[in-house]
């Protein structure tokens, strides 16, 4: 019997070409996962570093950018040019060569002098009776009324005090001759049933003002807010709400640039971003105390306009 032959491995010549080509494809494909696997983390910390979108582009609304916890090195984040923030805004001031915009509410304009309210009057309820009080404004005539409205001024009704004796509005602004009348109405009228006679009365006491004052700078003042949680608290009336108040702003401003009559837009200096008077401004919620009534001053006093930019032709008549 014959002894087997040992096995010696596979001839040479038996390796095939498709054999080899097979293995050295299986090589390259080992080394590209390789070469993935090493610079992915590399892919994934450069687009971490990318720019933030631009000002201009759309920022999903309600979410806000997280403060960076561990923020890179300044040498090795891209370089972001940044918009250098910009310089307060000058003072607005008129153009004399362009007719005033009685649409828009009386613009910024540099502090008056103490010596400017020497002929003003400030005709109101008990909101510009505290103001008269408790502001410091340094002159002017005070013809206010508790619980005035536009309706009394409008009926002549005799409420105001001068010199011991009652007069009705119209009355008492004819005593004498005035350079400003601040007219400030609106806030008990807010129990009324009717918007449109609000608008109506406040035009025909605007006529009338201008009747008995022709001279005069006459302002009309947006009501300041209220802050209907305190009115709550303290046992106010249910109908001083913010939102009746707002809708008379609107027909204020109306018939300010129907009547041609400047407005004063102090609504705005006293609203919260709610629309609301803050808490501590008021110990009822409509009164002002008295620094927010000295806010009130400051805002009157730098919110000016002088007749002959208002009637460069010599006539507020509309």
């Amino acid at each position: 019997m014959r002894a087997p032959t040992p096995y010696r491995g596979p001839a040479a010549s038996r390796i095939s070409l498709p054999l080899v080509l097979s293995v050295i494809a299986g090589v390259l494909l080992l080394l590209a996962l390789l070469v993935l696997l090493v610079f992915r983390p590399w892919s994934r910390a450069a687009a971490a570093d990318s720019p933030p979108p631009e000002s201009g582009q759309p920022v999903p609304t309600g979410v806000q950018p997280s403060p960076s916890a561990d923020p890179a090195p300044a040498d090795s984040a891209p370089s972001v040019a940044v918009s250098p923030s910009p310089a307060p805004s000058e003072t607005p001031k008129l153009d004399p060569d362009q007719a005033y915009d009685f649409t828009q509410p009386v613009p910024q304009s540099e502090a008056a002098a103490d010596s400017y309210f020497d002929d003003a009057v400030f005709v109101g309820d008990s909101r510009t009776a505290g103001f008269m009080l408790y502001s410091g404004v340094p002159a002017g005539d005070s013809l206010t009324h508790t619980g005035l409205t536009v309706f009394d001024i409008q009926k002549d009704k005799q409420c105001i005090p001068v010199g011991g004796k009652d007069y009705s509005t119209l009355d008492a602004l004819a005593l004498k001759d005035y350079g400003k009348i601040y007219l400030c109405v609106g806030v008990n009228e807010l129990g009324y049933p009717s918007d449109e006679k609000f608008y109506e009365a406040l035009c025909q006491v605007v006529d009338s003002i201008r009747q008995v004052q022709p001279g005069a700078v006459l302002y009309l003042e947006t009501l300041i807010p209220l802050n209907e949680q305190v009115i709550a608290q303290t046992g106010g009336k249910d109908y001083l709400k913010n939102d009746h108040l707002r809708a008379y702003n609107e027909l204020i401003r109306q018939v300010g640039a129907e009547y041609q009559v400047p407005v004063l837009d102090v609504y705005s200096a006293f609203a919260d971003e709610s629309g609301s008077l803050a808490a501590e401004a008021s110990n009822d919620g409509v009164h002002l105390n008295k620094s927010y009534c000295q806010q009130w001053l400051d805002y009157i006093r730098t919110h000016t306009v002088d007749y002959d930019t208002l009637y460069p032709e010599g006539d507020n008549a509309t």
